[in-house]
């Protein structure tokens, strides 16, 4: 006879691993000792992991939260409703310090993994994490997960909200991650000091102004580079999140400030020659210059 579990989670479009026995479905998804969220090494994977934390913490509401993630990206966590325990990484994704040393570990807590696939360096991480339970919505099977949500669709924040809903989780697909009020001031006092008060402003790549002018297909908004060579050279990621937050417009070939400008609401023009660029529900990029220079004719068209 089959083994009635397994049975329930391909049900529910679940794939449990079989070789965890001491799993109590859905008991401990229901009364958790603890929740961790893990955010990847990428600067646009702070995304997935940001807009599933707010789900969780409005389901969860009296259970305690970890979140797991790269140095630079542990300011973004503050855009929650409630902060939660923030532990880091430096480069490459590793089972924090703070978290291996702990004596006393719940041993009903839930690691959250908000991407469809596993990297090789998050192979190691899964390995070692003090976690009883793992969930992630992957494309293919994988031994270091043990609850496996099969969705649909790979666009944010679909690809979330299936999981969420076959989990029996809220999703709350119309939430946008605001910036606390100091950094998104600091980002103001930033462009007021070199423009002016009320100057609106579009955020581009460093290609960008080049290709905008070699197209014929200039934009009438002050442009804000950010990246490497930026107009305000390299600035902390929460401030480079808060310029975004506050312009017009974005226009990039950059994955990060695609990513950016998606997660945060923005009007985005992205050109994707390599189809590296995440997936999002409201948006597309181009993939060739002459769907990129039609698409940047057409916000260069509206009423500034």
């Amino acid at each position: 006879m089959k083994n009635p579990l397994a049975r329930l989670l391909r049900f529910a479009g679940l794939s449990g691993n079989r070789k965890d026995h001491s799993l109590e479905f859905p008991a401990d998804l229901k009364s958790p000792g603890n929740i961790m969220v893990y955010s990847g090494p990428l600067e646009s994977a702070v995304w997935p992991a940001i807009l599933l934390a707010n789900a969780l913490q409005t389901t969860y509401k009296d259970v305690s939260m970890t979140v797991i993630c790269p140095l630079r990206d542990g300011k973004l966590f503050k855009m929650l409703r409630r902060k939660p325990e923030i532990l880091c990484y430096d480069n490459r994704p590793k089972v924090p310090k703070e978290l291996s040393k702990r004596e006393s570990r719940p041993v009903s807590s839930l690691l959250f993994f908000p991407y469809s696939r596993i990297g090789k360096e998050e192979e190691r991480f899964l390995r070692r994490i003090p976690c009883k339970i793992r969930i992630a919505p992957l494309e293919a099977p994988s031994p270091l997960v043990n609850i496996r949500v099969r969705t649909r669709t790979v666009e944010l924040p679909g690809m979330l909200e299936e999981m969420c809903g076959a989990l029996r989780l809220a999703f709350d697909s119309a939430w946008k991650p605001v910036l606390p009020r100091n950094i998104a001031l600091d980002a103001d006092h930033l462009v007021r000091r070199d423009a002016g008060r009320g100057v609106p402003y579009m955020v581009v790549s460093p290609r960008v102004p080049a290709l905008l002018k070699k197209l014929g297909a200039e934009i009438p908004l002050r442009k804000v580079v950010l990246g490497k060579k930026g107009t305000y050279g390299t600035v902390e990621r929460e401030l480079a999140v808060a310029l975004v937050a506050g312009s017009e417009a974005v226009v990039t070939d950059d994955a990060t400030l695609w990513s950016d400008a998606c997660a945060l609401g923005r009007p985005v023009v992205g050109l994707d020659s390599k189809n590296t660029f995440m997936k999002w529900r409201w948006a597309a990029p181009v993939e060739n210059m002459e769907e990129f220079a039609k698409q940047c004719r057409e916000l260069a068209a509206r009423k500034w």
